[in-house]
């Protein structure tokens, strides 16, 4: 029997496309990675496929009025659509807008799609949920509609990233309607309408030279990718007041390093500030504590349940910042055993490519049986978006689609998204009799429900089984 064909792709953020494809291949999957560009830290991976030309020819056939399905079936591209499974990374598909996620759904192709955070975050309701969780978030663009993107194919000219309503609400109902499962974080997912599962980081620490220095002062390293999401003023000014109180230590901040230089510079350094943020601690965070770091960054188990109460992470908010950065300058017994700890969780293996990708996998079937990690309703139960926004009519109508193969919260009111503007006029003759989710074990959040089978690590199967 041929091994099931994946591909991987477009845009790669700190490594994973290679670290998913690893996890697969070990699977047994035949994996083909696939690139538009990468974003953030430089690494050095190859890739299969460039799709850059695909994607010029798709805006070409656009601009000249035409869907650019017919690429599908052109010599050049056609073995790109020719694969059983599609892991689609951060909104970025092998067509623009990812118009190509409705034809593979037609192909009877598997679409899976992982998403970062900021493609399908939007400022202004993820103000609202950072500030239940006693985080600040900055404020995006005050910018109304797109005009005149009405149709799906307008959104294919604009960066996924477009800090615009109707683009995040494109990306995630573009996912939602056509994949067989999302995954995501609370903290990003604050337009989701649909159940779906953590996105969990695969680790490659093979790179990283674990090494605890234990200087009575220590050197701390920042290194923001983006300084005001990461509140890099905050963390600066608190270490400026502790230096001007006489507590001695060495502070490098890093900006825009390749990765292979940073982790260099992680594993000379005491600690690792990462981020104050709502949700768990990112690639760098992991990257520290496999360098011998004690890690410092955001750790809310309400805000990210999954991994549940397991990652060896110094939570650190505005509201115990001083606190926490004066004990970790002044304790040299804390931050070596906090830089243990995170050794320990990492050399447990939990994050290996080929357990993240099993976990994926595992995800799809739990989809199948209704059984999710997160049941989001920030949206259905606090709609927030600019004034004047309009929402085009058909991300209306996915919704409404979204609602009726997916169900909705116990005590879903369709009228209240109907006046909202998020469902069309006419939604309630299509909806008809929703199904509620089954939440009675689920665990209630300010964002809506963690699932009672949430939970992460799980027993790792032994070889053979």
């Amino acid at each position: 029997m041929k091994p099931l064909r994946i591909l991987i792709g477009t845009l790669d953020i700190g490594n994973n496309i290679r670290l998913f494809a690893q996890g697969f291949r070990e699977l047994g999957f035949d994996v083909t990675t696939t690139t538009l560009r990468t974003k953030g830290v430089l690494y050095d991976d190859q890739y299969d496929v460039d799709v850059r030309p695909l994607h010029a020819a798709a805006m070409e056939a656009i601009a000249r009025g035409q869907y650019p399905d017919t690429l599908m079936d052109d010599p050049r591209w056609a073995d790109l659509f020719d694969h059983d499974v599609y892991f689609f990374v951060a909104s970025h598909t092998l067509l623009p807008g990812l118009l190509d996620l409705p034809l593979l759904k037609q192909r009877g192709k598997l679409l899976l799609s992982y998403q970062a955070g900021s493609e399908v975050r939007f400022w202004q309701m993820a103000q609202t949920f950072n500030a239940a969780y006693g985080h600040g978030f900055p404020q995006g663009l005050v910018s109304p509609y797109i005009n005149g993107a009405e149709e799906i194919a307008a959104f294919a000219g604009f960066s996924r990233y477009l800090d615009v309503f109707a683009n995040k609400l494109h990306n995630i109902r573009m996912a939602e309607r056509y994949c067989a499962a999302v995954y995501s974080q609370p903290c990003s997912n604050v337009l989701g309408l649909r159940p779906y599962f953590a996105a969990l980081l695969p680790l490659d620490t093979s790179r990283c030279k674990p090494r605890i220095p234990g200087r009575d002062h220590p050197v701390i390293v920042h290194a923001p990718t983006n300084a005001e999401f990461k509140r890099s003023d905050l963390i600066v000014s608190t270490l400026e007041q502790l230096w001007k109180e006489g507590h001695a230590f060495e502070l490098r901040l890093i900006r825009n390093l390749p990765n292979a230089r940073l982790l260099e510079t992680l594993t000379d350094a005491d600690v690792l500030i990462d981020q104050i943020a709502c949700g768990k601690s990112g690639l760098l965070g992991f990257e520290g504590m496999a360098s011998g770091c004690a890690v410092l960054g955001c750790n809310d188990e309400d805000a990210a349940p999954v991994p549940a109460n397991a990652i060896p992470v110094v939570r650190i908010a505005p509201d115990n910042l001083y606190e926490v950065l004066k004990k970790t300058v002044t304790d040299k017994a804390f931050r070596i055993a906090q830089a243990e700890a995170g050794l320990r969780y990492v050399e447990a293996g939990l994050h290996t490519p080929k357990n993240i990708a099993r976990y994926v996998v595992e995800c799809v079937d739990r989809a199948h049986a209704g059984d999710y990690d997160y049941y989001p309703t920030q949206l259905v139960e606090r709609p927030e978006f600019p004034e004047g926004e309009r929402i085009p009519e058909y991300l209306k109508d996915m919704s409404v689609e979204i609602l009726a193969n997916h169900g909705a919260p116990p005590g879903f009111a369709e009228s209240a998204m109907v006046k909202a503007g998020l469902l069309p006029d006419d939604a309630l003759p299509h909806l008809g009799e929703l199904e509620p989710w089954d939440v009675r074990r689920a665990r209630r959040q300010f964002w809506g429900y963690t699932g009672p089978n949430a939970i992460w690590p799980r027993p790792i199967p032994q070889p053979g089984a």
